[in-house]
């Protein structure tokens, strides 16, 4: 059995790899991770005195080809005592939640936007009978290429009982 090629089947199908390959090496070409342009907090430093205390926090994040990941983390001591979680897929989309652990996340916030340009806002919960701590800010962003950042913020948080 002997297969032919006509020379319009060629010049069609090797068009159309090209433009294929082109679009595929175009969109793999962005090594740039996410960027969070702006984030702001209510209060750097918070005291309970007993009672549940309030966090108001809002940002904006950019990127190129389509955010997968953003998560603020607190950091004290080399470990996360605070987090802001924003669910880009699944169930929970366009919801934010802030939390100490993963019995305290709670859905207080949300976002809007698309994956190239969103900003989000919410109220982080903390409890009567939160310890005292102080940590510092960081940005986990990740796109849908993989492109990743940890990222200090430049803001901390301070909270006394």
């Amino acid at each position: 059995m002997k297969f032919k090629f006509s020379k319009r089947q060629v010049i069609k199908w090797s068009v159309i790899s090209a433009a294929a390959i082109g679009g595929f090496l175009f969109y793999t070409s962005d090594h740039d991770a996410p960027v969070l342009e702006s984030v702001s907090f209510s209060a750097d430093r918070l005291t309970l005195g007993g009672e549940v205390g309030l966090l108001d926090f809002d940002g904006r994040v950019t990127d190129a080809r389509g955010i997968n990941t953003v998560q603020l983390h607190c950091v004290e001591d080399g470990e996360t005592v605070l987090m802001i979680h924003l669910a880009i897929t699944g169930g929970n989309r366009n919801r934010v939640s802030f939390g100490f652990d993963d019995t305290t996340y709670n859905w207080r916030g949300a976002w809007n936007g698309t994956r190239y340009d969103l900003s989000f806002g919410g109220v982080g919960r903390i409890p009567a009978d939160t310890p005292a701590l102080n940590c510092d800010w960081y940005a986990n962003l990740r796109d849908e290429l993989g492109n990743s950042s940890w990222e200090p913020t430049g803001l901390s948080f301070e909270l006394r009982s």
